[in-house]
């Protein structure tokens, strides 16, 4: 038997354009949701964290080797980007 995978199957223009632009408006609602609900908040904090100069830690360090407070920063954002 032949299989049969959507030959001879064609959409209208309309139904593209309304496909695409489905597509098109959820990637803009979760690029704009990402922005004001999970990057907006934390960037004034990051500022805040990377001032800071003279942090006594009272647990071990994560990241021993690296200068500053990227340990706290990579720790804040890392939620976010995965």
């Amino acid at each position: 038997p032949r299989i049969y995978v959507g030959r001879g199957m064609h959409e209208s223009q309309l139904t593209l354009f309304k496909y695409s632009l489905f597509w098109i408006l959820l990637l803009i609602s979760k690029l704009t949701f990402s922005y004001y609900i999970q990057i907006k908040p934390l960037v004034q904090p990051t500022k805040d964290i990377m001032h800071v100069t003279d942090i006594r830690y009272t647990w071990q360090r994560l990241f021993p080797n690296v200068p500053g407070n990227m340990g706290a920063v990579i720790s804040l954002w890392a939620p976010v980007i995965l």
